[in-house]
């Protein structure tokens, strides 16, 4: 499968496990638990069921979906919290709105997931939004992580495309930003993206639970796993709803970051 697409410089600022940082914050007493946070649906899933919508970082095996069940029988042990969508939104939509100052295209993904375009200089908005071609980027980096309160440790990556910007910024430290760029203009944009996303989970999909199980039965556990079957196949066994996960597993990203109109 071959596409022709323009590539986008992407900044994804992500603030992982916000829910749990902030039940952290009003209960101190939970530092040293494991938690599990959970909603009545995932938005991923037509289920109506308890599902898991965050875990703190030393509980492992429970991806965002996973029937609330089935994440109790893994981790017992855990303190299980319903998960205050509205306060966790409420301290994130400040952050957001701070960003839509300084940044022409802002688009949210999610609780503490924030996608900017900065690909290109814009003469028609404000000066004090930042422009990429008059800054580099380890400069739109450190704006926008100014905008964080430290106690959330955010982390920014820069990629050409949404999803890729999202790992890298996945992969960096608290407080840090990782950029995964081509070092030449010859160099295959596509193939770095493919090469650096590959040993990632297939969990970090924006796909159903299920079908990133079914993934896991039949032995393709990253995205390197995913990207080294043919595309007929991979459809023919999962389905169409697998047909996106394959093409970011191959470093090809087409979702856009749309630009604010000029009032």
């Amino acid at each position: 499968m071959v596409m022709n697409f323009e590539h986008k410089k992407i900044a994804c600022l992500l603030i992982t496990h916000l829910g749990i940082k902030e039940e952290i914050l009003r209960h101190p007493e939970l530092v040293d638990r494991d938690l599990i946070l959970y909603t009545q649906s995932d938005s991923r899933s037509s289920s109506i069921r308890p599902v898991v919508f965050d875990v703190s970082k030393n509980v492992n095996g429970v991806p965002i979906g996973m029937p609330l069940t089935v994440a109790a029988r893994r981790h017992p042990s855990s303190v299980f919290i319903q998960a205050n969508l509205v306060s966790y939104g409420k301290v994130f939509a400040e952050v957001v709105s701070k960003l839509d100052k300084i940044v022409p295209a802002v688009q949210v993904d999610g609780l503490g997931k924030v996608y900017m375009d900065i690909t290109r200089i814009s003469q028609g908005f404000n000066s004090k939004k930042i422009i990429s071609t008059e800054v580099n980027d380890a400069e739109i980096c450190s704006r926008i992580l100014r905008f964080v309160p430290n106690y959330l440790q955010p982390r920014v990556g820069i990629a050409h495309g949404k999803f890729p910007s999202y790992l890298a910024a996945l992969s960096t430290n608290p407080g840090g930003a990782t950029r995964v760029a081509p070092q030449r203009d010859c160099d295959d944009i596509t193939r770095i993206t493919s090469d650096f996303i590959s040993s990632f989970s297939v969990d970090y999909l924006p796909i159903e639970w299920k079908i990133i199980s079914a993934l896991h039965r039949f032995g393709i556990h990253n995205m390197g796993d995913l990207a080294s079957y043919d595309f007929g196949m991979i459809q023919a066994r999962f389905g169409p709803g697998v047909s996106k996960a394959w093409k970011l597993a191959k470093g090809i990203d087409t979702d856009r970051v749309p630009i604010a109109k000029k009032c």
